[in-house]
C-alpha cells in the first residue's frame, strides 16, 4: 500500500490503515532485493503507545522489522530525510 507524500515537505509520506499483529518495512519500490526502510535496531515495537524507536534506516541488512503488537487502524508518518517513523493508533 502506498504512503501519501506531504504536500509541504516532499520528504514526508504518510499512510493510515488497519495493521494486524506481526511485522513490516517499507520500500520505495516493488522489488524484495531492494533497500527497505526499518526500524534502526532489532525488536522495536509498534502499539496504542506508538512506536518504541522512531529512529530509522534505509537499507538491505540486517533484516530488522517494527513489530505489531496491538492490531487496530494506525497512521504512519515518515520522514525520509531525518530518518523518522511516527506512528499513532486511531
Amino acid at each position: 500500500q502506498e504512503f501519501t507524500q506531504d504536500a509541504s515537505n516532499k520528504d514526508v509520506f504518510t499512510w493510515e490503515g488497519q495493521l494486524t499483529e506481526g511485522t513490516f518495512k517499507m520500500s520505495e519500490e516493488k522489488d524484495f532485493n531492494a533497500p527497505f526502510y526499518r526500524p534502526s535496531s532489532a525488536n522495536v515495537t509498534v502499539d496504542a503507545s506508538g512506536v518504541s524507536a522512531s529512529d530509522m534506516v534505509f537499507t538491505a541488512s540486517p533484516d530488522n522489522k517494527w513489530k505489531v503488537t496491538e492490531a487496530g487502524t494506525y497512521q504512519i508518518t515518515i520522514d525520509i530525510n531525518n530518518k523518522t517513523i511516527k506512528v499513532v493508533k486511531k
